[in-house]
């Protein structure tokens, strides 16, 4: 049975009783800047450590970041748990290639697979990591077949919700880290994850295209060896350095890929541009009403009601007008009257008018005629 304990950080003298194993730590997918942030803030706010720390055999197993927390924020009294779980290690009796801190290394991969808010990019690694293991313990038969105490890809897939294709390709990527490692030399617990940054674009594809090319293999073998001539480089600055050259070298490998991702992107962008004007122009059609076509009959009535309005407020009244009586009226008795000249005057200029509005109705419905007959 797990054995839960309670601990106070200063009472244990702001120390843990496990150790902190780097070999393990590696294991770990490391939490997101952001993930770090809320957690601190949360635990912060409590003084303690929101769940407890699994150990087993005095090696912490799941917990790091907590752990680091707490040790970067001395002054605090922490109240933390810590679950002992040495009793309760995978129990791989059968396989006695299985060490204690193989054992351990299946849990932890195990539970880091039961977490709700992993990644897919993160789970692809972790399962890749445990299925090269229970590969390298020969716990897992590598053909569709069952063997005696070894599970077939098809049982392994269903345990962790993948595909067996999909863990066939995750295992395929941890090959390949772990073959580009002992290339460089670097250590057995470096971990790309947590020192090559995800902005370069790196994908797991990558590592494996690399892995079988084995002329980059002897360029970047010739490289790691100028690295190691440099005798007095401190350990971390040369695993820096080397580092830093198998992601030059996995970005290479990249740039096909890249590339051919950049102009799927541009075609893409151009079709939704071209989709999003040919949208626009039919919205615009649509709104847009034709102007109403005017007809024969519509330019015709159009004079006509010029010409009635004409009759009505100009020549009626001009006809009807004391002027005009008056004035024939004066031209019997004084011819000479000037009343009755301008009188006459201005009835010539309506009627003038009147000529010339007439004038332009029979021009234009004679035009009009003509179009038709054409």
């Amino acid at each position: 049975m797990p054995t839960l304990t309670q601990h106070s950080y200063k009472e244990d003298n702001k120390s843990f009783n496990f150790e902190e194993n780097k070999g393990l730590q590696s294991l770990i997918v490391p939490s997101s800047k952001k993930e770090k942030q809320l957690l601190t803030i949360d635990m912060t706010e409590q003084q303690r450590c929101t769940s407890p720390l699994t150990v087993a055999h005095g090696k912490l197993l799941d917990g790091y970041t907590r752990v680091e927390i707490m040790k970067s924020l001395p002054d605090i009294d922490w109240r933390y748990e810590v679950n002992d779980i040495s009793d309760q290690m995978p129990n791989d009796t059968d396989n006695d290639k299985a060490t204690l801190s193989q054992r351990m290394k299946l849990w932890m991969l195990t539970n880091q697979l039961s977490r709700r808010n992993l990644q897919e990019e993160d789970a692809s690694v972790v399962r890749g990591k445990l299925v090269a293991l229970r590969k390298a313990l020969g716990l897992l038969a590598l053909r569709g077949y069952q063997k005696e105490s070894k599970q077939t890809f098809k049982q392994l897939s269903e345990e962790v919700g993948a595909s067996p294709r999909q863990l066939h390709r995750d295992v395929a990527v941890e090959e390949a880290k772990v073959a580009i490692r002992t290339l460089v030399g670097l250590p057995e617990d470096w971990s790309f994850e947590k020192h090559i940054s995800k902005k370069t674009g790196i994908i797991g594809a990558d590592y494996v295209t690399f892995a079988n090319n084995p002329e980059k293999h002897k360029q970047l073998r010739k490289e790691a060896d100028a690295v190691y001539a440099k005798e007095d480089l401190p350990d971390f600055s040369r695993h820096g350095q080397l580092n830093k050259l198998v992601s030059n070298y996995l970005i290479d490998s990249a740039v096909p890929r890249h590339v051919e991702q950049d102009e799927k992107r541009k075609a893409a962008k151009k079709a939704k541009a071209a989709k999003e004007a040919e949208a626009a122009s039919a919205q615009a059609s649509a709104t847009i009403k034709p102007a109403p076509v005017e007809t024969t009959e519509d330019i015709l009535n159009g004079y006509t009601e010029d010409m009635n309005k004409f009759i009505g407020s100009t020549l009626t009244p001009l006809v009807n007008s004391t002027i005009i009586e008056g004035a024939f009226t004066e031209l019997d008795a004084n011819p000479e009257n000037a009343n009755l000249t301008s009188a006459i005057g201005s009835f010539k200029d309506r009627l003038v008018e009147l000529q010339d509005m007439l004038t332009k109705v029979l021009t234009q419905t004679n035009g009009l005629k003509t179009r038709q007959t054409m």
